[in-house]
């Protein structure tokens, strides 16, 4: 049930789907199905499917989230922008709320990480599965940021701002919106090596020291 009401036990079978979960539900409480779905670590469960489809276990627990749509106030501590206000749905996944934010503060969602009382929050989870209330404050935080140049086939140099968790992925965006340069037409290179899409920022950074980038 929602973080504030105590667990309740449902005697299932294998073969019961989602739905009849929610009819079960909504005998037994009054609670329309119309008004929530049900979650199994972040993962929203589609009516049809059964308890079996789903490895479904004897005493697992599963999440009833609202979903009306009706939101609710988060405050975030921004390292640019101090304390933002942010307007979510407890169905919201962490991922989403760093886009929320990355629209205020103008930093990739890859390169934040959600930090609440010291415990990073995963991308995937909902803000139900970690009980987060009306009036929670979240910290986010950003890696060390610092300069690289990236010289282009026609010789031009361009300076970026990357964070020690920017992909090379992350640096063709940034080339494309700046320079207009397509994605698919850029190659990131380093002393002639085609440098993979998922190559962290850290190895950019420690490449930087011996030689700049080319595309």
């Amino acid at each position: 049930m929602p973080s504030n009401e105590k667990p309740i036990k449902l005697e299932v079978q294998k073969d019961y789907t989602i739905q009849k979960i929610k009819s079960i539900i909504q005998d037994e409480y009054g609670i329309c199905p119309c008004d929530f779905e049900i979650y199994s670590c972040g993962k929203l469960l589609e009516n049809h499917r059964t308890m079996a489809s789903l490895n479904i276990q004897s005493e697992d627990t599963l999440q009833m989230i609202s979903n009306r749509k009706e939101t609710r106030s988060l405050y975030v501590q921004t390292p640019t922008k101090g304390s933002i206000k942010v307007e979510v749905r407890w169905v919201h996944t962490v991922l989403d709320v760093k886009k929320i934010i990355e629209s205020i503060i103008n930093i990739p969602n890859q390169c934040t990480k959600l930090i609440r009382t010291e415990e990073q929050l995963e991308d995937w989870k909902t803000l139900a599965c970690y009980d987060i209330n009306e009036g929670d404050v979240l910290t986010v935080e950003i890696p060390d940021k610092f300069q690289i140049s990236v010289i282009t086939i026609t010789g031009l140099i361009v300076t970026l701002d990357v964070f020690t968790s920017s992909t090379v992925a992350n640096v063709k965006e940034l080339l494309s919106r700046l320079k207009d340069i397509p994605i698919n037409r850029q190659r990131i290179l380093l002393n002639g090596e085609n440098l993979d899409l998922k190559t962290a920022g850290l190895l950019l950074r420690t490449a930087l020291t011996r030689s700049p980038y080319s595309t």
